[in-house]
């Protein structure tokens, strides 16, 4: 015979094993609250730094036209680098091994964002760690800029000074062209 339990049926199933109930609740609680105020407390920290693709080459060199997403897994690449690590390392005054394995670098979907993330036990330890990560990026990255800008200003300077040799050149023999052939010349006077 099938019984079916209405919802009275059910309260004084309950209330009749309430102390069961109420002792299986509290043990569950009470074991959450305490495996949670024993763990270590773990803080996370977060800088996202914006890549900014070269502009076109001028002057000649080698073009800079590459496939942008090769390009922002150069710079995450980068940004996980010995040399990086090394350059936070001594900007903090930490062991290069705490420093090369405390952070990690992740492109943001597929976006030019890079984010350098660190979790610890030290919410101070762990923000000074990622802020320098990322101020040796963008020193680095500055060190970079600065070399192609004075790679540019002496090709251009070098340019210069050949257009300056070649206008002189042209200068000097049209001068002695008119000095040969005064007839040809332009008349001094209107």
């Amino acid at each position: 015979m099938d019984v079916e339990l209405g919802l009275n049926d059910y309260w004084r199933i309950l209330n009749k094993r309430k102390w069961l109930v109420l002792s299986v609740f509290s043990v569950t609680v009470g074991s959450t609250v305490f495996y949670t105020e024993m763990q270590t407390p773990l803080y996370g920290t977060q800088a996202v730094l914006k890549y900014e693709p070269p502009g076109p080459k001028l002057f000649g060199g080698e073009s800079s036209f590459q496939d942008p997403s090769a390009e922002i897994e150069t710079e995450v690449n980068a940004a996980q680098s010995l040399e990086l690590s090394q350059r936070a390392a001594k900007a903090l005054a930490w062991p290069i091994e705490h420093v090369a394995r405390a952070y990690k670098v992740k492109r943001l979907d597929l976006s030019n964002l890079i984010a350098v993330s660190a979790a610890g036990q030290d919410p101070a330890a762990i923000t000074a760690l990622v802020n320098a990560v990322a101020d040796a990026y963008c020193e680095r990255h500055l060190e970079i800029r600065s070399r192609q800008a004075k790679k540019a200003v002496d090709d251009i300077t070098a340019r210069q000074k050949e257009v300056e040799a070649s206008l002189k050149t042209l200068e000097d023999a049209h001068q002695k062209f008119l000095e040969t052939h005064p007839a040809l010349g332009m008349s001094t006077t209107l």
